[in-house]
């Protein structure tokens, strides 16, 4: 329909633990371009400095030059010793960190008005749901319980808080009620992948990885475009094969998960370093090089590397771990003997 999408992302910097994906970002992934894209950004939310008017637009070149006409036209232009404040604000980064941990303690407040208001009015439905979720957040999963629980005795249809109160009893380890709410809330609305996706990862917890990847399998379905379930069924397929060794194809089954994970986000670390592993156990040396090499250049020391097994702080432990591996391939009779042939590990390892 030749319809331009023009994408607000003004408070795309302001977020708790994630960045959101932006427009720009998921088409690189699509791997498509940016005919009638726009992304626009603003110092506003960013520097919180609505005042300046400062804020820049990326996106299809044809319709920014045309965007361009009209503020020549139309707009006023930004006095320059404003434009000096917007570029050292632009330029700055931990001033943009100070603010989102302002906004975290906002939430916190946000959660003090809830905890004030159910004070006055006990029977408040959101109020409830919403210092439970609060609660949940911070891992208060017990404490969460008596709020979620209140709010679905008002209103036990509602998909939020059956989700809700099965991400609780997750956290508390309690299989058999989790796996209640998470069903409850798939019953309610079919189609919210949010849900399957939550009880994959509950029967993943209880090593019932045979129907946890059914289930990553159904929330691939509800919602293609999302890498998690494809890696997520890649990881399962690993733990499949710790327990028997012998039986490659397992393997050879979560291999084109991982890919498609990559597909969708080429930059997804541990489908790399998994696809690394695999590919290195099936004796593909040249690829499993490559992806180890491809996991090198997207992991900086300043990051949180997680496969899904190891949690790797800086590129130093990914070496160590891509030697052992190695290592581990050149044990003779499946380890059994304790035997390595050192020359042809270096060899292998260079």
């Amino acid at each position: 329909y030749n319809f331009i999408l023009a994408v607000d992302e003004c408070y795309a910097e302001i977020y708790d633990k994630t960045p959101p994906p932006g427009i720009l970002q998921v088409c690189q992934e699509m791997g498509g371009g940016l005919d009638n894209i726009l992304s626009f950004h603003s110092l506003s939310k960013r520097s919180i400095v609505p005042g300046l008017r400062s804020g820049f637009v990326a996106g299809d070149s044809n319709l920014i030059e045309k965007l361009k006409t009209l503020r020549n036209y139309g707009g006023a232009a930004i006095p320059l010793p404003l434009l000096n404040a917007s570029a050292a604000l632009w330029r700055d980064e931990s001033h943009v960190e100070q603010n989102r941990e302002l906004y975290r303690k906002k939430f916190d407040l946000a959660d003090k008005i809830y905890v004030e208001i159910l004070s006055q009015d006990p029977e408040n439905y959101t109020a409830n749901q919403l210092h439970g979720i609060a609660l949940c957040q911070k891992t208060k999963y017990e404490d969460a319980l008596p709020y979620l629980e209140k709010a679905y005795a008002m209103n036990q249809e509602n998909y939020e808080v059956n989700n809700n109160l099965g991400l609780a009893y997750k956290g508390l380890r309690s299989f058999d009620i989790s796996k209640k709410y998470f069903l409850n809330a798939i019953k309610i609305d079919s189609n919210n992948f949010r849900a399957y996706f939550n009880y994959a990862n509950l029967l993943s917890d209880n090593e019932l990885y045979d129907e946890a990847i059914e289930y990553f399998k159904i929330t691939s379905e509800k919602k293609p475009d999302f890498p998690d379930p494809y890696e997520r069924i890649g990881v399962l397929y690993r733990s499949k094969y710790m327990k028997d060794k012998s039986n490659k194809e397992i393997l050879l089954e979560a291999i084109p998960y991982l890919e498609k994970c990559l597909e969708i986000n080429p930059s997804f670390r541990s489908a790399i370093v998994n696809l690394a592993l695999f590919n290195l156990w099936l004796n593909n040396i040249d690829k499993s090089t490559q992806y180890f090499k491809d996991g090198f250049s997207l992991l900086h020391s300043s990051e949180k590397f997680d496969s899904g097994q190891w949690s790797l702080q800086e590129p130093r432990a990914l070496k160590a771990l891509i030697k052992h591996e190695y290592q581990q391939l050149t044990y003779i009779d499946n380890d059994t003997d304790g035997i390595r042939n050192m020359k042809f590990t270096q060899e292998y390892y260079n």
